[in-house]
C-alpha cells in the first residue's frame, strides 16, 4: 500500500508477517508478564517526514516487531491532544517535548490485519506524569467500578534502532472495543462529542463508527 503523506516507502516483510500474532486474545497482550519491546523500522526519509509533520497525524508505513516477532507492515503516526502534541511542536515543525505518543493501525495497508485481535493500539508518552502510574491506575479503577475503559500495560519503543523509552500501551476505543464489551457492539461510538449543540450534524461529525450509516 501507499504510505500517508508524500507516498509509500515500499517496505516489505518476508515470511509469516504477523499471522501468528493476529488472532491471539488481546487479554494476553495486556497481561504480558514483563515490559515488552516494540521495534518499528521506517524508510529514513519517511521517518524524518513523519517527525517534521507530526502535528498532521498522518500514517506512514513501518515494519513492526513485537518481542522479536514480525508484525508486518503497519501504519504508524504520532498522536495526542492539545497538551501532548500541539504544544510539543513549534512553528517550524520541530518536536520540543522529550517524546510524543504514537498510534499504530494494523489495517492501514492491509484490510483485516490484526495484532492480538486489535485493529489499533496506542503508545502514550506519559510526558506529564513523572510517576508513570496515573493512566494505568485510572483505567484499572474505572474497570473495577464497572465502567468500560481501555486496558493498558507498559511497553518500550524503538524506532529505526533509536530508543524512545517507556510508554503506556493502551487499547484503542474503536469498533473492536465496542464489539468485545456490548452485544451487539454495533452502535454509534462518538469521540469528544461534547453536549454543546442541538444540531445533529455536530454529533455525526464526531462518529468513530457507523460514520456513513448512523441514525
Amino acid at each position: 500500500g501507499a504510505a500517508g503523506g508524500a507516498g509509500g516507502s515500499g517496505l516489505t516483510c518476508t515470511g509469516p508477517c504477523g499471522e501468528q500474532l493476529a488472532s491471539l486474545p488481546s487479554d494476553e497482550l495486556f497481561a504480558w508478564p514483563t515490559v515488552p519491546v516494540f521495534d518499528f523500522q521506517l524508510d529514513p526519509a519517511r521517518w524524518q517526514y513523519l517527525q517534521t509533520h507530526s502535528a498532521l497525524e498522518q500514517y506512514e508505513e513501518a515494519l513492526g516487531t513485537f518481542e522479536g516477532e514480525a508484525m508486518g507492515v503497519v501504519g504508524l503516526r504520532f498522536k495526542g491532544s492539545y497538551g501532548t502534541l500541539t504544544l510539543c511542536v513549534d512553528e517550524q515543525g520541530n518536536i520540543t517535548c522529550p517524546k510524543l505518543s504514537f498510534k499504530v493501525k494494523m489495517s492501514e495497508y492491509q484490510s483485516g490485519k490484526r495484532f492480538y485481535s486489535l485493529k489499533r493500539f496506542n503508545l502514550h508518552a506519559m510526558i506529564d506524569d513523572p510517576s508513570k502510574l496515573h493512566e494505568k491506575l485510572g483505567y484499572e479503577l474505572y474497570r473495577l467500578m464497572g465502567i468500560e475503559a481501555p486496558r493498558s500495560h507498559y511497553a518500550k519503543v524503538r524506532v529505526n534502532g533509536e530508543d524512545w523509552g517507556l510508554f503506556s500501551l493502551v487499547e484503542d476505543v474503536d469498533g473492536t472495543f465496542t464489539e468485545e464489551r456490548w452485544s451487539p457492539g454495533t452502535g454509534n461510538l462518538y469521540k469528544e462529542a461534547w453536549p454543546v449543540s442541538t444540531e445533529a450534524n455536530y454529533y455525526a461529525s464526531h462518529l468513530e463508527t457507523n460514520s456513513s450509516t448512523a441514525t
